[in-house]
Formats: C-alpha cells, structure tokens, sequence
C-alpha cells in the first residue's frame, strides 16, 4: 500500500527568494524586442511581463530561479520564433525552421516547469 502524495498545502513553504540583479538582467535580455514601428512603451511592457512572470513562478532558493528564468526565456524564445516564421516574406524553409525551433523551446518549458515542480516537492 502506498501513501498518498503530502498536500501541498500542509508543506512548509520558503520565503520568496531575492533574485540578484545580474540574474534579472540576463533574464531581461532574452526577451523579445518589439518591433521598430511599436510605442516607446513597449519595451517596458515586455520586461514588465517578464518579471510578472517571474513573480508568478515565486522562486523560493537559487535552483528554483534558475528554472523560473529559464522557463521565462524560452517561452520567450518560443514566442519570437513562431512570430518569425509568420511574418511576411519568410520563406517555407525558414518558416519551418522557426516552427521547429518554437516546438523545441516549448519542450524545453514543459520540462524545466516539470523540474520546478518536483523542486518544490
């Protein structure tokens, strides 16, 4: 017989951990810049998002902020690879190549939230 999974709700929970700033500016310059035609704001908004982000994913020692910024950056890079490869002009073989790498970095966010999880197990 085995015992059930703890709940999550009786575990003891970890103080929010600082994330230093050279971490948050490497995190920062994996976003996507927006484009050239888009408002002053933009790219506010686009750190803004991140870092809302990152709030979100709470990361509570080193290793879960190394994962929250990985799974932030490669969502990141997923998103602006499937926006390349609908933009006008692409080719099909960039489009395709795009695509893939999209597809990729979206694995890579499934399995670095995965290793978040079982982290805070």
């Amino acid at each position: 017989m085995s015992n059930p999974p703890p709940d999550p709700a009786a575990l003891p929970t970890k103080p929010l951990y600082p994330i230093p700033p050279a971490t948050l500016r490497a995190m920062v310059l994996t976003l996507a810049r927006p484009l050239p035609d888009a408002p002053e704001s933009a790219w506010q908004e686009v750190v803004q998002a991140g870092l809302d982000d990152l709030a979100a994913l709470a990361p509570r020692d080193p290793i879960e902020a190394m994962l929250a910024t990985q799974i932030i950056a490669a969502h990141a890079g997923s998103v602006d690879a499937y926006r390349l490869a609908f933009e006008p002009g692409t080719t099909a073989a960039e489009a395709r190549r795009q695509r893939a790498s999209g597809l990729a970095l979206n694995r890579g966010v499934t399995g670095a939230m995965r290793l978040l999880k079982q982290q805070r197990l």
